[in-house]
């Protein structure tokens, strides 16, 4: 049963504009103004355009009848393929570039720097230049339904899995994720009817982003100390996500761990960023077997471990209050798996995928690009590529791999 409800639901109260601005510390830019941007007739250029991120927000954009252009300094994979789809890719920055497009929007992303020439030439001209977080929060907005899965580790691995399930319960998602992933052959996944019901993303916290983003369902898988350019404390980053939850739609669905040690801190900090919101939200807790939420009631979903093959894939229990909801397999290793699969459940049960759904999709998840990736054999030893950068990521794939035969 489908209960992910939609913006246009008259319980599901966005939040007004003076106090949205309030809670992110700034001014909000006019979504509906670069939404009108992404038509037909239109014209956008990407700085950065070869950035995981920016070269699936191009694509998107192309799709929908928009003349796309970029630059960017690196040619890679990313940037062939754009140009195979029409796109024009210019290869240095340059002022010049503007001129010749002449886009009607700019869009850049973080790595990219005020002084970037085509910035500047843009200020010049009096074209809008937006953040890429900014137009995906556009993007967002064009969609009824939106599920946005934010946390320091395990979002890119989360959106992918929870758009397998989707897509195995046939509920034909857009999803954008911040990875390759071999079921789409790119970062993006298009929905095939071409309409725009049901939207999935990962949530960056990084600069703060996410500020820029509204669901119907949100998930926090954890609340690591990271990008201390952002977030100079672990303090500053639990106000990040304290403020990201309040500037959701009342009736919206929060999915966060019971063994978290942050989110109770997070919660309090909500209650004094906009008080009694949290009240006005549905709560969802999920962690492994016997752990709690708020008041002592077991969560609302949880998971038993109950083996591991001889790859290290661990085969796993799912309930749902209480109750057998599924059993399932994972292809890709760790506990630490298992629990962004129950995430990625919880959000899909939300939407209507059913247990069969999940337990197929689990068992069809083969990690997205960088996400223990294996690439080959070198002297005997077999070589994977992983992006955890974080201390806490690190020490999780070391603890999953003890179960990995040598």
């Amino acid at each position: 049963m489908k209960l992910l409800p939609s913006f246009e639901d008259p319980d599901v109260i966005r939040i007004d504009r003076l106090t949205s601005e309030r809670i992110a510390g700034e001014k909000l830019p006019d979504y509906d103004a670069i939404t009108a941007t992404i038509s037909p007739g239109k014209t956008i250029f990407f700085i950065g355009i070869g950035g995981i991120s920016m070269s699936g927000l191009a694509e998107y954009a192309s799709r929908q009848g928009v003349r796309c252009a970029g630059s960017d300094p690196t040619e890679n994979a990313r940037t062939a393929y754009l140009q195979q789809q029409d796109i024009l890719v210019f290869h240095e920055h340059e002022a010049s570039n503007i001129d010749q497009v002449k886009p009607d929007l700019v869009v850049y992303s973080n790595a990219v720097s005020a002084d970037n020439p085509e910035r500047t030439r843009s200020d010049e001209l009096g074209i809008p230049c937006v953040n890429r977080s900014v137009f995906l929060g556009a993007i967002n907005r064009m969609f009824r339904r939106a599920i946005h899965i934010t946390g320091t580790n395990g979002k890119t691995t989360t959106t992918a899995m929870c758009a397998l399930m989707l897509m195995e319960a046939e509920l034909d998602p857009m999803v954008h994720l911040g990875a390759e992933l071999r079921e789409f052959h790119s970062t993006i996944r298009f929905s095939e009817s071409g309409n725009h019901e049901l939207f999935l993303s990962e949530a960056c916290e990084y600069q703060r982003g996410f500020y820029h983003y509204e669901g119907t369902a949100i998930a926090i898988l954890n609340i690591v100390h990271d990008h201390i350019d952002s977030f100079p404390t672990i303090d500053d980053m639990i106000d990040a996500f304290a403020r990201f939850v309040a500037l959701q739609p009342e009736n919206t669905y929060v999915l966060v761990p019971s063994d978290d040690p942050h989110i109770p801190t997070m919660l309090r900090r909500l209650e004094e960023v906009r008080p009694s919101h949290s009240k006005k939200l549905h709560w969802l807790w999920y962690g492994s077997e016997g752990t709690k939420k708020p008041g002592g009631a077991p969560a609302d979903y949880t998971y038993r471990i109950t083996s591991y093959d001889d790859s290290g894939h661990p085969s796993f229990q799912l309930y749902k209050k209480g109750v057998l909801f599924t059993s399932a397999k994972l292809s890709t290793i760790g506990e630490f798996n298992v629990k962004n699969a129950v995430a990625a459940a919880a959000l899909a049960d939300l939407a209507g995928a059913t247990p069969d759904d999940i337990r197929i999709a689990c068992g069809k998840f083969h990690g997205a690009e960088g996400r223990f990736t294996y690439t080959g054999r070198f002297n005997g030893a077999d070589i994977y590529v992983d992006y955890a950068h974080h201390p806490s990521a690190v020490e999780v794939t070391v603890e999953a791999i003890k179960n990995k035969p040598a």
